[in-house]
């Protein structure tokens, strides 16, 4: 459980987000790896963080402005 701003988010709703990150294929077997993360929903990266962390992978967030360069024509 844990607050965002004043949003709070429930062990339900972590257990919801834990389904929707085993389902995807790249997140389905963490263990060992690293990923990176560009979101901009801080309640689904500090779950992601959280799942990694709990199935033995890491991660690093990016964050959008430093991909701002990227954008520039």
């Amino acid at each position: 459980m844990f607050y965002v701003n004043d949003a709070f988010f429930s062990k339900e709703y972590l257990a919801e987000q834990y389904e929707k990150f085993e389902s995807i294929a790249a997140l389905s077997q963490p263990e060992g790896k690293r990923f990176a993360v560009c979101c901009d929903e801080p309640a689904i990266v500090i779950a992601l963080c959280l799942f990694l962390k709990e199935k033995g992978g890491s991660f690093y967030p990016i964050w959008q402005r430093h991909l701002s360069w990227l954008r520039k024509g």
